[in-house]
């Protein structure tokens, strides 16, 4: 399978499991839920249908790529749709796909979610303080009170590095 292939299954199955969490959370009850190590975390692989894979496709955009001498590193954003009618606020949030990918053959990926956050006015992908790691930085807004969320990605992690 080309690498175009693999992208497009990647970013199919990430946006199918952000629109499907990121409507259930309710952002006015517990923002940050239990913790930021458990809302954050990496996300495992699951099969997708074709139906699913098509809505993936056609609700995630390419925010950045970056690489370097092992990886590409791709971030994804994907929208949660329409907000829920049952709301009086707006619920619109945008959930976060890091898909990493090596140069040798057999190719390794490595796929990590992050979000959702809510009203975000500004993402960007830059060059890390370490080698071969990148800064993902994300400025959003819930509640009238602003955010900037910076987390490290390694092509093995995505460690949270702050939030404020």
């Amino acid at each position: 399978m080309n690498s175009k292939k693999l992208t497009l299954v990647l970013v199919a199955f990430l946006s199918f499991f952000s629109c499907a969490e990121a409507q259930s959370v309710n952002p006015k009850k517990n923002y940050f839920g239990n913790g930021l190590t458990s809302r954050f975390e990496s996300m495992k692989q699951t099969e997708l249908k074709g139906y699913e894979f098509a809505e993936v496709l056609n609700s995630a955009e390419l925010l950045a790529k970056r690489t370097n001498d092992n990886y590409d590193c791709k971030v994804f954003y994907c929208y949660n749709g329409p907000s829920d009618p049952e709301l009086d606020y707006c619920n619109n949030a945008a959930n976060y796909y890091i898909s990493n990918g090596t140069y040798d053959l057999p190719n390794d990926f490595r796929l990590f979610k992050v979000g959702p956050f809510y009203l975000v006015e500004k993402a960007t992908l830059s060059p890390g303080s370490k080698k071969e790691t990148y800064l993902l930085t994300i400025q959003h807004k819930y509640d009238e009170e602003k955010y900037t969320t910076e987390y490290l990605i390694g092509f093995d992690s995505v460690t949270l590095l702050r939030r404020k």
